[in-house]
């Protein structure tokens, strides 16, 4: 039975993916908006809901591992999807964007995500006001300054056309938006219930759950939309949606650790969240130098850079493990 109400779930959040990544490009054609903002920004945003929901229950049922452990192993998911997607995709060249937000979103992700691990392996007990910790108001910061650096920057290149047919309007866009988020409020929770119950069959240990098993169903929405918005053509929503989710979920930390009152979140889990974080940073960093560099395919039968991040992943799923264990 409780397959069957996976299997559901997720069928609902890939039929929401797809309906947020067509209503999100036709927002950003009806309105001017690069596909880049609204797929780092608006996307993003309603993509993350399950992780918002999800670890805001695990941190009330007194669980911070579950909930650290799902944001990284997300931000690692969100990477595998990207290059799994660019290696099934190979002459859309989705890991070489040249859209500067594009850049710079990966950046203000790789930032964020580092400082979280920093945080985590620093141990500082302590707090600001008694409520809030170091940790929490650093990427409170870092968050705040890369959401003003955002809208002043001016995109290098011009947009690419998506062809999706007759565009529809903007109120029409805008209420299909509002259904897929609210498909995915109602679908995601039912989703990750019924892997949480799944994985606890297995007994494993708590941050391994949240990296693999609960990272992977929270990021089914990333999926859907990501592969939803590569048919249509909107590559830059795509690849935006994607490392805008990842800084999304890492600021998600300022939330779970108000929330979380027993101590300050971030020096309270294991040591392991912070090997899942360097390894999230360190995929996010292939995929920001090839970016920069945008080094020739042609040599190679394979984008070099996805076969790195695919590989990376795997690593980083038996390191977390291993350091879990000990």
């Amino acid at each position: 039975m409780v397959w069957l109400i996976f299997l559901l779930a997720a069928a609902a959040v890939f039929a929401a993916g797809s309906v947020l990544a067509h209503s999100g490009a036709t927002i950003a054609d009806r309105t001017g908006l690069s596909h880049v903002r609204v797929g780092a920004l608006l996307v993003a945003a309603a993509t993350s809901l399950p992780e918002v929901t999800t670890d805001t229950v695990a941190v009330l049922r007194d669980s911070p591992e579950l909930a650290t452990g799902d944001l990284f192993g997300s931000n690692m998911a969100n990477m595998a999807i990207l290059a799994l997607l660019a290696l099934l995709f190979q002459r859309a060249r989705l890991i070489q964007r040249e859209a500067l937000g594009i850049l710079l979103t990966a950046s203000v992700a790789i930032v964020l995500t580092g400082l979280a691990a920093l945080f985590i392996i620093a141990r500082l007990d302590a707090s600001i006001a008694g409520a809030f910790s170091y940790g929490s108001v650093t990427l409170f910061v870092v968050a705040v300054l890369g959401l003003y650096l955002f809208p002043a920057h001016r995109e290098t290149v011009g947009r690419v056309d998506v062809v999706v047919g007759e565009l529809p309007s903007l109120r029409r866009a805008t209420v299909a938006f509002a259904a897929g988020t609210g498909l995915i409020l109602v679908a995601a929770p039912i989703l990750v219930w019924s892997a949480q119950d799944i994985t606890e069959i297995t007994g494993l240990e708590e941050t391994f759950v949240g990296v693999l098993g609960l990272a992977l169903t929270t990021s089914l929405p990333e999926l859907a939309t990501t592969v939803a918005a590569v048919r249509l053509g909107a590559l830059d929503l795509a690849v935006g949606n994607l490392y805008g989710s990842n800084a999304i979920n890492i600021s998600i930390l300022i939330w779970l650790d108000a929330l979380y009152t027993k101590a300050p979140l971030l020096e309270s889990v294991d040591v392991s969240n912070a090997v899942a974080a360097i390894i999230a940073m360190l995929l996010m960093m292939v995929g920001l130098i090839d970016m920069v560099l945008r080094a020739e395919q042609k040599r190679f039968p394979v984008d070099p850079a996805a076969a790195i991040i695919l590989g990376g992943y795997v690593l980083g799923l038996v390191l977390v493990w291993q350091v879990g264990v000990q």
